[in-house]
């Protein structure tokens, strides 16, 4: 796998998290509405629903080929950057291809985003049952159906103010990684979004 193969996979996975942007802000919307009982709204949210597990289970297979690509390269694969935007100007004698670290921190960001969907409405376990149901796609349940401990801890989601440790802990087991190399990930690459503005 190349040069060109990595480009793809890398425009590939920013336009999946573009959709799944997309369909989670129309979810957003239309849960508010819900309680109207329409059955319009619970046929939408049901395709929205089915979208966004269809675009998880696409970026899960992209972050796996990344971290593939990374871990098995003999030498690191230098890359121009695609683009002169920000990204490109922030990364300026750091041109390398994406690494495993960083997929890595991406699955963190996911399973953020998840639990951040997810704590409004975990108050126990048949919410917890119900959510599952609602949102098969998430990495979130799909690594605490093999963790009791875990599975514990996405329960009691309202006793988390923040989530980032928990969420940290989903994706090393996720990686079947320690929970410091996943901590490490997180600090040095985590997304943009994510980063504290100095003041």
């Amino acid at each position: 796998m190349g040069i060109e193969d990595l480009r793809e996979l890398l425009k590939a996975e920013r336009e999946i998290d573009e959709e799944i942007s997309k369909v989670e802000n129309q979810l957003k919307f239309l849960n508010p509405h819900m309680s109207m009982g329409s059955e319009m709204h619970a046929e939408k949210k049901d395709q929205l629903l089915r979208k966004r597990e269809a675009l998880l289970e696409q970026k899960k297979r992209v972050v796996q080929w990344l971290s593939q690509l990374g871990e098995t390269a003999e030498e690191p694969i230098v890359a121009k950057p695609i683009d002169q935007g920000e990204e490109a100007r922030e990364a300026v004698g750091k041109d390398k291809s994406p690494s495993p670290s960083e997929a890595r921190a991406r699955t963190v960001a996911t399973i953020v985003k998840e639990l951040g969907i997810l704590k409004p409405q975990m108050y126990g376990e048949s919410d917890y049952q119900s959510l599952e149901q609602q949102n098969p796609g998430f990495l979130a349940f799909a690594v605490a159906a093999t963790r009791p401990d875990l599975r514990t801890k996405v329960l009691n989601l309202q006793d988390h103010r923040r989530f980032f440790r928990l969420a940290q802990e989903l994706a090393a087991a996720y990686h079947g990684r320690e929970l410091s190399t996943l901590q490490t990930d997180w600090k040095k690459h985590k997304p943009k979004e994510f980063r504290r503005r100095s003041s």
